[in-house]
Order: C-alpha cells, then structure tokens, then sequence
C-alpha cells in the first residue's frame, strides 16, 4: 500500500497515511494516563480534582486544534465515572435523613472516582489507540490520471467524507514537512483549487517527489486544454479560409454569367 513506484508509469495508486505521521495522535492518546500517573506519583492533595480539570481542558483543546479529535481526555473520566459508580457496595443503604445520605453517597464517588482515574485512563488510551489506527488505515488517498481523491472515514459508515478534485481545477501545490516529517521523509500536501478551496493530504512518503509528480499532471492537463483550444482555433481559421475560397469562385462565376450575358445582347 505504501509503495508509490508506479506513480510514474501513470497508474492509479491508493495508499494509506504514514503511521509516523500520526505520532502526535498517538502521544495524544496517551497524555491523559501519563498526566495521571505523574500527579498520583506526586501524592498532591486533591490529585484527582487536579486530574479532572487538565483532562477537561485537553478534551476542549484537541477538539480545537487537532485534524482528529480525539476521545482520550473526556474518556477518561467518563470511564473513571462509571468504574466508581460499579463500585459502590450492593449492600448500601439509605438513612433516614436524606442530607446524610447524600453526603455518604458524594463522599464514596469521589473516594471510588479517585481510584479508578489511573486504570480508566489506562483504558481510555487502548480504546484511543485503537480508533486512531482504524482512523489511519481507513484513510485512503487516491492519485490517478484524472486527479486526486482523498476518503476520509467515519465511524458512521454513511458519513465517510470523499474529496476529490480534477487536475485541470489545482491551481496550486504546497508541500510542508515538520521537523519529524523532515528526520522520517514524510509530510503533508495541500492542493488550492481554482474555488480557493484547500485538500490536504496528511502523512505523505516522500512528499516532495509526490508534489513534483502532481505539479506535472497539472501543466499536462493545462497544456491539454491549451492543445484544444489550438487545434479549435485552427479548425476555425482552416473554415474561414474556404469559405473565402468559395465566396471568390461564386462571385468569379457571377462576374463570368453577367459578362457573357451582357455580350449576348
């Protein structure tokens, strides 16, 4: 899948994002079990309140910055809720004063809740793992002699995003590379259409040679486009030309009719 060899013999190549590229997801998913494992090593007071305000902001901050949202942080604690409330006794009762029993009730679920932060976290970053590799080997980009075609899944299958744009429409190619992308040969391509539209490309081998080869498809497609219009153009002067052929040998028949005509009388 990841072998782009044939890209030059003009043949349609799908092939899925570099699993290198996708290092900064991976380290997403994992912050949340790292981040309560360093405050619980810290024995702070309250470690698990501290816990939960940090997940909550990163739950906010990947949504807002990253190309894929991912579920870790606000997994975390959904899990860490539900293990806390399996955890309650069977056997609890409820007193007759309703205060009390809420108190008892609040006091065990943070008791149970701070517990299970570390495994839930645990869980979330599996679960997290999983989805971004799905997400990645889901993913499929598509260069053919057409254009480019970009599927991006979903985990509703009626939802899979496909963006696809025609050589002639690319009206400019960006190639970018991080400081990983430039140590591990890979990057992202963006292609602006002729809409002002942007399709980007994530996790591109070897991108630069990539971006050459699309560039090229491009003049081709252009220089197609030109070829066509040429060869309309010529059609049309070639047309002209006999039509002015024929006006000169009809008015040339006139001239002769009428001469001969006059000559006659």
């Amino acid at each position: 899948m990841s072998s782009l060899t044939n890209i030059y013999d003009g043949k349609k190549i799908t092939y899925i994002p570099s699993s290198i590229s996708f290092w900064l997801n991976y380290t997403e998913a994992l912050a949340p079990f790292v981040i309560c494992a360093i405050v619980y090593l810290l024995g702070l007071v309250k470690a698990h309140i501290i816990v939960s305000i940090i997940l909550l902001f990163l739950s906010v901050l990947f949504t807002l910055t990253s190309k894929l949202a991912l579920p870790s942080p606000l997994l975390t604690l959904l899990i860490s809720f539900f293990i806390a409330i399996y955890s309650f006794p069977r056997d609890m009762y409820i007193k007759g004063n309703l205060v009390e029993t809420l108190v008892m009730f609040f006091n065990l679920l943070e008791i149970y809740y701070a517990q299970s932060l570390l495994s839930g976290s645990l869980l979330a970053a599996a679960v997290s793992l999983i989805f971004i590799e799905i997400y990645r080997r889901k993913t499929k980009y598509v260069i053919d002699e057409e254009g480019v075609k970009v599927r991006y899944p979903s985990l509703l299958p009626l939802l899979n995003n496909t963006k696809s744009v025609n050589y002639p429409s690319i009206i400019g190619v960006k190639v970018s590379q991080g400081i990983v992308g430039r140590m591990f040969n890979y990057g992202t391509i963006d292609l602006v259409t002729d809409s002002k539209t942007e399709i980007k490309i994530f996790g591109v081998r070897d991108p630069r040679r990539i971006g050459r080869e699309i560039e090229k498809r491009v003049k081709k497609s252009s220089l197609t486009r030109e070829d066509i219009i040429s060869q309309v153009l010529v059609n049309i002067e070639t047309l002209e030309r006999r039509q002015e052929k024929l006006l000169r040998k009809i008015t040339n028949l006139l001239r002769i009719r009428s001469r001969r005509y006059k000559r006659r009388r």
